[in-house]
């Protein structure tokens, strides 16, 4: 995850340096003492941005809108897409505008641990989220070639020697190819519940001993054999949602 911190004050930077390195990332940490150091090409380089509101020259709201300006110039929405900006300012009154241009988050200074630690965690999750919708499986069929975010994915189903793509948008792709190859391209959000189907589990409305319901309203036949597991598949995964595991 890259993240850069745009203050005018050191001791604001260094204090957030120091917390993002206890969460684990000390790498991919850049500092900016302006926000005339930066510009929206170089804020597309980062997950995360902490921005100060105040500072001398441009100030943070500038950029923002400057960001939020040539996103909007391609055609890119602002909401779940990248970098995610926290405003970090000692100025409450700032904030209705903060979230005008669509911030994550907005800390008041002084920044406590624990509402630090409770917002850097939220980003975290929804950037790895961002992320993973952006893998993608490549796909031959009837001579086309089809590019598809497995995030995009609800179900799989097996068809004889084909695999059947049932996409969130509700198309589906078919494909010669076993099943058990394209088991292994895909991440931890999958389960093969029964030898015909493997589930995104993202998408799960409601389970039993028997089947799965899908977003698409599909109801999908669960092994006996592999209940268990997924059970416990499942679970894992909720936790992970919740930025537990």
């Amino acid at each position: 995850m890259k993240i850069a911190i745009c203050d005018d004050d050191v001791n604001a930077i260094n204090y957030l340096k120091a917390k993002i390195e206890l969460q684990g990332n000390r790498d991919n940490v850049e500092q900016f003492m302006g926000a005339s150091e930066m510009t929206p090409e170089k804020m597309c380089d980062f997950d995360l941005i902490y921005l100060d509101i105040e500072m001398p020259g441009m100030g943070g709201m500038e950029i923002a809108n400057l960001l939020r300006a040539s996103q909007e110039d391609a055609r890119i929405s602002p909401y779940g897409s990248l970098p995610l900006m926290v405003f970090v300012s000692g100025y409450k009154e700032y904030m209705a505008q903060a979230f005008s241009v669509q911030a994550f988050d907005f800390l008041i200074k002084p920044v406590s641990d624990e509402a630090f630690d409770k917002s850097y965690a939220r980003a975290k999750k929804v950037i790895d989220h961002i992320h993973e919708q952006d893998v993608v499986l490549t796909i031959k069929s009837a001579g086309n070639i089809y590019t598809i975010a497995i995030g995009s994915i609800v179900y799989v189903e097996s068809q004889s020697r084909k695999n059947v793509i049932y996409l969130i948008n509700g198309k589906s792709i078919e494909y010669y190819g076993a099943m058990s190859e394209l088991e292994k391209d895909l991440d931890h959000r999958f389960f093969r519940i029964h030898k015909g189907y493997i589930v995104n589990m993202m998408y799960i409305q409601k389970y039993d001993r028997a089947s799965v319901t899908v977003s698409l309203g599909e109801m999908l036949m669960m092994s006996k054999y592999r209940y268990q597991e997924f059970t416990s598949a499942y679970m894992n995964y909720l936790k992970w949602k919740e930025g537990r595991i």
